[in-house]
């Protein structure tokens, strides 16, 4: 509806922004595995309305491919710390730890959507994440750039925040096993799917509005990869120190 009735109003646009900015701020400060969710689908949001503020073609492909997206990425984050809270009673990141080796398919679909969200090359989050900072940039939306690039950032320290402290800070007193079969498949498929759009964006392409526009949308142009790739890797090395 958004989309409908308020495409190309650049208002919308920086309002996205600041949802962006808003929701990783509060997400990062969270300890509790569920808020810091939540945050992060105010957060997510925020790409899709800056995306519709912009207007154009590859603003609103980028807007309906991260809404997309993210019914992919959060679905699988949110039934990864549901199966955690189910194995050991615990929703705090204080409180866990140690789960790499006691739940090892959950860690592995949990990182895997962590780094979707996070728009890591390789990823669906990627994809999409691309195209809205794009379309800004083509705009010439400086400050929004800025706002949705340091949401980036914020999206990837909160996500090593959480699967560093669910999964690979030591804690030698949680006890858990491995999540049911019926929980684990359905996370396994969004997970594939996270990675197969990442890796074939063609996939996701199809599905958006205007198809031929997102065709000459390039994801992987060196220097957007390069950048994007440098930025990350700064964010990790800053997290750790």
């Amino acid at each position: 509806m958004l989309a409908r009735t308020f495409s190309g109003v650049e208002a919308v646009a920086y309002m996205g922004g600041a949802m962006c900015l808003y929701g990783v701020i509060f997400a990062i400060l969270q300890n509790d595995v569920r808020k810091l969710l939540s945050y992060h689908i105010v957060s997510q949001l925020g790409y899709m309305v800056a995306g519709v503020g912009i207007g154009t073609y590859i603003g609103i492909n980028g807007a309906i491919a991260h809404l997309f997206n993210n019914l992919l990425f959060k679905t699988t984050l949110f039934m990864c710390m549901g199966a955690v809270i189910y194995a050991t009673g615990k929703n705090n990141l204080t409180e866990l730890g140690g789960l790499a080796r006691k739940m090892p398919v959950t860690m592995i679909t949990c990182v895997i959507a962590a780094l979707s969200i996070s728009g890591v090359v390789g990823f669906n989050g990627y994809i999409s994440k691309g195209m809205v900072i794009h379309a800004a940039d083509v705009g010439e939306m400086e400050l929004l750039v800025i706002a949705l690039t340091l949401g980036s950032v914020g999206t990837l320290i909160s996500f090593l925040k959480l699967t560093y402290f669910a999964f690979f800070s030591r804690n030698e007193e949680i006890e858990a096993k491995e999540a049911p079969l019926p929980m684990l498949v359905p996370m396994c498929v969004t997970a594939f799917l996270c990675v197969a759009i990442g890796w074939f964006p063609s996939l996701l392409y199809r599905l958006l509005p205007f198809e031929e526009a997102a065709f000459h949308y390039h994801a992987y142009e060196a220097g957007h990869t390069i950048g994007v790739v440098e930025l990350l890797l700064m964010t990790v090395f800053l997290f750790f120190m």
